[in-house]
């Protein structure tokens, strides 16, 4: 199993680079896409579900599993958003399980 760890440096809503989630159960990634600058799951690509926005508080932090669809919103011109993103993998015992 594998998680992500979000972190914002700075407080976010929907107007300051926040998380938009896809709620549900997901057994795999939707198809992404990449140019020069980004990699990102266009939006012919996205289910038409309701979409959340995550406001969060500096220093909280946002577990995703790894499958679940979302994307960064577009912050204010002239604004920063920093954020700190871990990854986590479940130890195993057995390294074939790995």
């Amino acid at each position: 199993m594998r998680l992500a760890c979000w972190i914002p440096l700075t407080d976010v809503d929907e107007h300051s680079g926040a998380l938009e989630l896809i709620p549900g159960t997901w057994i795999e990634p939707l198809p992404h896409c990449a140019d020069e600058n980004n990699f990102f799951i266009q939006n012919e690509q996205l289910p038409a579900s309701e979409r959340l926005v995550v406001p969060l508080r500096r220093g909280d932090v946002l577990i995703l599993d790894r499958f679940i669809p979302h994307r960064s919103l577009p912050v204010q011109q002239g604004w920063a958003r920093w954020a700190v993103v871990m990854w986590v993998k479940a130890g195993s015992t057995n390294e074939q399980l790995c």
